[in-house]
């Protein structure tokens, strides 16, 4: 397994054209008037997966007991895998590894709750960031219309109703979950559901917690790598911008390979309404990729060698 995911992320990183001159623009920020960013960002990314850590920690520790560092590492496995697999799924499946063998299923369903988390934070700052900049930038705005075939009104309305949809069963996961596990088809699964009927709010709020921090560091980094690469305009035009760009990214699904092709595409689109700066945000975008996916990725992909799938473990108590 590692060795086909060392391959994937070889040619991922062959395949973008631009790498020397992020490489560079790298060298030359150490001697620049932004020479903190770099650093700050870097420092950033490792603060990220800490957080994302920490909250599918919380998560786990509802079918059994965990420790910080072994959430770690089940993270950058996880991406390690989501990096060569359509939307990320890969990585409910590197999650999955590090659960003890008997709770690996259980440990799906925790995934997904830990994802629609994020999702929730996502399409929260997109509605606010929409709001913004219909205000503030009217015109340029409609762009929205050339990446998405929607008129604005129509996706304002569909964005702010699924954001309320989102919430709405988010909190109700453990009585749509009760509900289901009634139905004779879903009776024989109710082993694999049974911990999310004893999700309380306070946890599920601490989750989205700190799934919202998770989504102000992305922000940062984004801020921080377009002022190093040259992009400049306003900081909350800077800031509403990137929210809607990972808006965007939520909404239209991918595949890895092709990634950061597509991140190109929509951050040239988006970011254009308030720079001329291409080559600047096409770095900025890149940048960020290999930050955030590629080094979490190949981290993960060592760890994949000291997997053990198939390994007896005494039974643990679970823990509500």
């Amino acid at each position: 397994m590692f060795i086909w995911l060392a391959i994937v992320i070889y040619h991922q990183i062959q395949s973008q054209n631009n790498l020397n001159e992020v490489f560079h623009l790298w060298v030359n920020s150490i001697n620049g008037t932004n020479n903190w960013n770099l650093p700050v960002i870097i420092l950033l990314t490792f603060f990220n997966w800490a957080i994302e850590a920490k909250k599918w920690q919380i998560l786990l520790q509802t079918i059994e007991k965990t420790n910080f560092w072994h959430a770690y590492k089940a993270i950058l496995t996880g991406q390690a895998l989501a990096i060569a697999s359509p939307n990320n799924i890969g990585e409910f499946a590197g999650r999955m590894m590090y659960a003890q063998e008997g709770n690996r299923g259980r440990s799906l369903i925790l995934n997904i709750i830990a994802s629609l988390s994020q999702l929730c934070i996502t399409f929260f700052a997109g509605v606010i960031a929409v709001a913004y900049l219909w205000k503030q930038l009217p015109h340029a705005f409609h762009i929205i219309t050339v990446i998405l075939p929607i008129s604005l009104t129509y996706f304002n309305i569909i964005i702010f109703a699924s954001t309320l949809i989102l919430l709405l069963i988010y909190y109700r996961l453990s009585h749509l979950t009760q509900y289901f596990v009634q139905l004779p088809y879903f009776k024989k699964y109710r082993y694999y559901f049974e911990n999310i009927t004893h999700l309380h709010w306070y946890k599920l709020t601490t989750v989205l917690t700190y799934s919202g921090f998770r989504f102000v560091i992305f922000l940062v980094q984004y801020v921080l790598m377009l002022q190093l690469c040259g992009v400049h305009a306003q900081i909350f035009q800077l800031v509403a911008i990137t929210a809607l760009f990972f808006l965007v990214l939520a909404i239209i699904p991918t595949i890895a390979i092709a990634e950061v092709g597509i991140r190109g595409v929509i951050s040239l689109q988006l970011f254009g309404m308030v720079s001329n700066n291409m080559i600047g945000i096409l770095l900025a975008t890149t940048a960020i990729w290999l930050m955030n996916r590629v080094i979490p990725a190949i981290v993960g992909a060592l760890f994949v060698l000291n997997i053990r799938l198939f390994k007896k473990q005494p039974n643990e108590k679970i823990r509500q």
